[in-house]
């Protein structure tokens, strides 16, 4: 089990980005990373993108590795929770969910928009310009294109996701 201490500073990490791995229950964003003893994160779970986090942090798993912990760790008027970065935070509509309005993964634009495509291929009908223009969709934006280099700076000026088609 990825060690407690480390789920919390992986989290709040994500925060600085406005990504979260939580899930919320009874106003609470409980914790959802796993992960090996030694440190190494294996999640198959799924991230959202948040503009702002409202609710105390508390862990899904409790130390013995059950579900459904609600131990309070961290209030949001504690000066270690973190919001995110207004320079450095993942475009929240195009990455979050203001397609739905839901703040949960399985209805976040990109699992929307990527389950469209994916139906349009399935019944035949996605061309290569749609499946370009979903890639477009999703990273060849000047939102996204600045977030990315808030993060990591393009070496070559202007690059985009353009390169790929």
């Amino acid at each position: 089990m990825l060690p407690r201490e480390l789920q919390l500073k992986i989290e709040l990490l994500l925060r600085r980005y406005g990504l979260t791995s939580s899930i919320k229950h009874n106003k609470m964003d409980l914790i959802n990373l796993q992960g090996a003893d030694n440190g190494a994160v294996i999640d198959f779970g799924s991230f959202l993108v948040e503009e702002k986090f409202n609710y105390p942090i508390a862990y899904f798993y409790d130390s013995s590795g059950n579900a459904s912990s609600t131990e309070k760790i961290m209030a949001p008027d504690d000066k270690r929770f973190v919001q995110p970065d207004v320079h450095s935070h993942v475009p929240f509509k195009i990455w979050g969910y203001s397609q739905s309005g839901k703040a949960d993964s399985k209805y976040d634009n990109p699992y929307i928009w990527s389950h469209e495509i994916a139906e349009s291929i399935r019944q035949g009908k996605a061309t290569r310009q749609d499946v370009e223009q979903h890639i477009r969709k999703m990273f060849d934006r000047k939102e996204v294109q600045d977030f990315l280099n808030s993060i990591h700076p393009l070496t070559t000026p202007g690059s985009s996701c353009g390169r790929l088609f």
